[in-house]
């Protein structure tokens, strides 16, 4: 199991990115990515800005105010941005479940690692 800081660091590595990138792959999206680590009891509430940006990136789980729900265990979270695993081997072995919107897999995410 990942350690909380790893997904931190990780965390943080993703919305660097999405600032970067936003704009170009999610304008106008506006929408927002719960991320769940049910290993470690745990989520982080990624906002985006209708610029493409992110608006916040907090510790916390509110499933119904997001727009996609991505949940997986720490390590395979750690893996995708280590570059181990891709989110589709993620999703094809179960690893990774997506509820909800696709957008944050499809728009957000693949952008990122």
């Amino acid at each position: 199991m990942a350690k909380k800081e790893e997904l931190k660091e990780c965390m943080k590595v993703m919305v660097d990115r999405l600032n970067e990138v936003g704009p170009d792959v999610a304008p106008e999206w506006g929408g927002s990515i719960q991320f769940v680590f049910p290993d470690l009891h745990t989520g982080w509430l990624v906002k985006m800005a209708m610029d493409g940006t992110v608006e916040s990136c907090n510790e916390s789980t509110d499933e119904a105010a997001a727009s996609g729900v991505l949940e997986m265990d720490s390590d395979t979270f750690v893996g995708i941005y280590s570059k181990k695993i891709s989110t589709g081997e993620a999703r094809a072995s179960g690893k990774m479940q997506v509820r909800k919107s696709l957008d944050a897999l499809v728009k957000i995410l693949p952008s990122t690692v």
